[in-house]
């Protein structure tokens, strides 16, 4: 299941057959309605590093023991995301990097065999 704060993405997925809802992670009431033992593992995909913070911290509080993973957009926030409770944060632009590379050595093996 996801989510989005922005109420024409959420619907954009659902209408595509996606389970995604509106709702917004730094909103209290949201997570008061959040049954946590339905719940495996925690991806945060957003951008706003204080909506990943708020995020990682509430699931922790409200006793959430499964993996959160997260992406950071910026170097120093990988470290305050860790240290909110994340299990893992990924620097995202590395990770982007390493995909292409990847790309680019398919790319070469494929026209040393043509």
């Amino acid at each position: 299941m996801g989510l989005d704060a922005d109420p024409y993405k959420a619907k954009a997925h659902a209408d595509a057959g996606r389970n995604v809802i509106f709702a917004d992670a730094e909103d209290s009431s949201f997570w008061s309605g959040v049954q946590l033992h339905r719940i495996e593992a925690a991806i945060l995909a957003m951008d706003d590093i204080e909506a990943k913070l708020i995020s990682v911290r509430t699931l922790r509080a409200r006793g959430f023991s499964g993996p959160i993973i997260s992406h950071a957009l910026y170097a120093d926030h990988v470290k305050r995301i860790r240290e909110a409770g994340a299990d893992q944060t990924y620097l995202t632009m590395h990770e982007a990097g390493r995909s292409l590379a990847a790309y680019a050595v398919d790319a070469m093996d494929v026209s040393l065999r043509d």
